[in-house]
């Protein structure tokens, strides 16, 4: 668990945990600060044919609407946690706004082994 004081100076700085495609259930990592994107596909216009289309290399701090929060990684965020944007859905019923989607459905992250759904307000 994060020392209380460390997570304190995070919350006075207003720190947060953006949701980008590092840590989206879709993305491969690459080399550096990309990686490969398996939802989004296109016809290369030199490379590829319809029959074999390439995924699209994205930046780790992207970000897209169908993304899906890899659990796992977020579960290596421990207390810090707290610190991830709510996207989609703003809180759950318990009142954390540390949320997932999963399969298109919210999920609390304080919650997360009751895996409630969210309120969705």
């Amino acid at each position: 668990m994060p020392d209380e004081n460390k997570l304190q100076a995070l919350d006075d700085a207003h720190f947060k945990v953006k949701r980008t495609c590092l840590r989206c259930a879709h993305f491969s990592q690459g080399a550096g600060l990309w990686g490969t994107c398996r939802l989004i596909s296109y016809e290369h216009t030199k490379h590829t044919t319809v029959d074999n289309p390439r995924q699209a290399s994205v930046p780790v701090d992207g970000w897209c609407p169908r993304h899906e929060t890899w659990l796992e990684a977020e579960a290596l965020l421990q207390g810090h946690r707290r610190f991830v944007e709510a996207s989609g859905f703003e809180k759950c019923y318990c009142g954390s706004a540390s949320v997932a989607v999963v399969d298109g459905r919210g999920y609390c992250l304080e919650c997360a082994d009751e895996r409630r759904e969210l309120s969705g307000e």
